[in-house]
């Protein structure tokens, strides 16, 4: 039976050679962390969020697109008060819509993509995820592209992969 000692942050039992507590995710034994990547987690996360909510609002500049699209397809004659010029064809107004809608699907996407990437950093959890994430935030110029180059550098480091790795189950109890 491997020995166990309490984790000095969490009380709880884990062994003796453990670097990191699989209760609390501290690290011990002389390899702690570097001080700064909880912080520089804790920062990545609320840059995710913020980046999130301005690709959610961007992105819905495009509704004006559907709309115009619809306003064409129903009633192409309301672009012309006297009635003098000549109406749009209703394929305009097809394209305008499903190019407006394929823009506004994929920023609401991309934004729902990041936010939940960072709701991952916050928890360490799902390491490669954060990652993809990171690379396609970089679409969303210049923030997202800000935000993915940083959460990149972050998350690569050896430190920081050590904080996502999935604690170990606890070993069976012990029959009496």
């Amino acid at each position: 039976m491997d020995k166990l000692k309490p984790c000095p942050f969490c009380a709880e039992g884990i062994k003796v050679e453990a670097i990191k507590c699989r209760y609390c995710g501290t690290m011990l034994n002389g390899a702690p962390a570097e001080p700064k990547d909880a912080e520089h987690l804790r920062y990545l996360q609320i840059g995710h969020t913020v980046v999130a909510a301005l690709t959610a609002l961007f992105s819905s500049i495009f509704l004006m697109h559907v709309g115009m699209g619809i306003l064409i397809i129903a009633a192409p004659d309301s672009f012309f008060a006297d009635g003098a010029g000549k109406a749009p064809p209703p394929a305009m107004g097809w394209i305008a819509v499903a190019m407006g809608g394929f823009a506004v699907l994929f920023g609401w996407t991309l934004a729902g993509l990041i936010f939940a990437a960072g709701r991952a950093i916050g928890r360490r959890r799902r390491h490669l995820f954060c990652i993809i994430v990171a690379g396609l935030s970089c679409f969303f110029m210049p923030f997202g592209t800000m935000l993915g180059v940083c959460s990149l550098i972050v998350l690569n480091r050896p430190s920081v992969k050590a904080l996502f790795e999935p604690p170990t189950p606890p070993p069976p109890l012990e029959s009496l």
